[in-house]
């Protein structure tokens, strides 16, 4: 059957009209990769590029690579950026993406890419009976919000989504003459357990080896699926806070002296032995947070099909370990509503303005309020603060609470996370484990959703702030993401 977009028209028409508007731009700034900290511009789809060039020769500025502003092209006649007809968000959004461009620049066929990333989802599948669909956005009306749901997501959270942008980039380049320069090297994540599991589920699913650098005490299931995973490439690395060296499967790495031993065998890794950065890390694999723009997108045309009535939201109250989840929610809806997309044809968003971003933080934790304090004291701008990173993050001494998943030594996603804050009238939040104790129990109880402590934290700020003042008539309703399965 010939799938039809939004106005109706057919589909292999409006990718041909893409692949020939792409192709007939002689200029190819849709290709750039572009620090957001220094300012480097890489043409990503000649090699393989996740990180700065700049990152080593200018160690205090905070590097992270991101694509180039675009507008993809949607035909004369107004037809919408995005393929409603695929529930899978890497085909229904894949106009909006890099690793779509990059294919298609290189010589891949639309159909090509979208056959491509149908496969991945079907590997997903085969390896871990979950494959990428449309995630619930649920409307609570005792908290006078909507909730996004991902806690049945590939991987049990948010996390695959980032991986699976950064993958089908690779598969692109792989599939269009780099295998020779791709074929051998591995991947390696560091994590606190969840990205880390995503890494393996999605490396796993597209036959690519990896290695996962976690803590001794990431959770025993992650840990045990890990295993099972390891007769597919996976191979789990387990790196603890002694400072010895850690056994890695393609030699010992050094860890004395380290903040964060998982990131610091993680960068070893690709820099000793040349293995890509998998990461969820936005220094480390930019391509990552555009992955999490996908949870945005659906939020928003699950308003426009479901809740056509909502023309706004106040608050998006998100969890903040090392920050790519907000930063993908938020840059996001930033290219939604107010971006270059929002005015291409027939891409109007349901939203008038972006939410308020309140970034969530357990009280044991908090080096995002820390450098968004310093941020607003000095410069109240945060790519100027990007130029001086160690004078606004550094690690945090001594993390502990209940939300394991977000007790990241460093937010690494911090200048993204503050620059959106600024943007939109946002502000950091600090909650006790009593309150993230009591959200995941009412997760559990009234909801009938299994998300971990980690993923209650957003929900946790908004019942304190519903504690203390209930929503009135006509207020403006909330967002709260629950991401992250409760695997006890």
């Amino acid at each position: 059957m010939m799938r039809r977009g939004l106005r109706g028209a057919s589909l292999p028409l409006v990718r041909r009209a893409l692949v020939a508007r792409w192709r007939s731009t002689s200029a190819q700034p849709a290709l750039e990769l572009i620090c957001s900290g220094c300012g480097t511009r890489v043409d990503g789809s000649k090699a393989a590029t996740f990180s700065c060039p700049q990152l080593a020769l200018l160690p205090d500025v905070d590097h992270v690579l991101v694509p180039s502003p675009a507008v993809p092209p949607a035909d004369a006649e107004g037809m919408s950026l995005d393929d409603l007809s695929s529930s899978n968000p890497f085909v229904r959004y894949r106009a909006r993406l890099y690793s779509h461009r990059v294919a298609l620049a290189r010589g891949m066929s639309d159909d090509e890419y979208v056959k491509m990333a149908d496969e991945l989802n079907a590997a997903l599948l085969a390896t871990g009976g979950v494959q990428f669909a449309e995630t619930p956005l649920l409307w609570h009306a005792a908290l006078h919000c909507f909730i996004k749901v991902e806690v049945n997501n590939v991987a049990q959270s948010h996390k695959a989504r980032h991986l699976a942008n950064a993958i089908l980039y690779l598969l692109a380049l792989r599939r269009t003459g780099e295998e020779g320069t791709l074929g051998n090297r591995r991947l390696a994540v560091a994590s606190c357990g969840n990205a880390g599991l995503a890494a393996a589920e999605v490396a796993a699913a597209a036959q690519w080896p990896i290695d996962v650098c976690i803590p001794p005490d990431a959770d025993a299931a992650v840990i045990h699926r890990l295993a099972a995973l390891a007769p597919h490439g996976v191979a789990t690395v387990i790196c603890d806070r002694s400072g010895a060296d850690v056994h890695t499967s393609v030699g010992d790495v050094p860890t004395t002296g380290a903040a964060d031993p998982t990131l610091a065998v993680c960068r070893e890794l690709v820099r000793t032995h040349g293995s890509i950065p998998f990461s969820v890390q936005g220094p480390e694999c930019g391509l990552a947070v555009e992955g999490g723009h996908t949870l945005a997108w659906e939020i928003l045309t699950a308003l426009q099909r479901d809740h056509s009535g909502v023309d706004e939201l106040g608050t998006a109250y998100v969890q903040v370990g090392g920050g790519a989840l907000g930063a993908g929610l938020a840059q996001g809806m930033n290219r939604a509503i107010t971006g270059a997309e929002a005015a291409a044809p027939s891409t109007a968003p349901p939203l008038r303005s972006e939410p308020r971003l309140v970034c969530v933080q357990p009280e044991g934790c908090q080096p995002l309020h820390r450098a968004w304090e310093g941020v607003r004291r000095d410069t109240h701008d945060a790519h100027e603060a990007a130029k001086r990173r160690s004078q606004y993050m550094w690690a945090w001494d001594n993390p502990a609470s209940v939300a394991h998943g977000i007790l990241d030594d460093e937010t690494y996603d911090w200048v993204a996370l503050c620059d959106a804050m600024a943007r939109t009238g946002g502000e950091t939040a600090a909650v006790s484990d009593d309150a993230i104790r009591a959200a995941h129990a009412y997760a559990r109880d009234e909801l009938k959703i299994t998300t971990c402590h980690t993923g209650a934290a957003g929900l946790a700020e908004l019942m304190t702030r519903r504690a203390a003042q209930p929503a009135g008539p006509g207020a403006t309703p909330d967002l709260v993401v629950l991401s992250g399965l409760d695997r006890s």
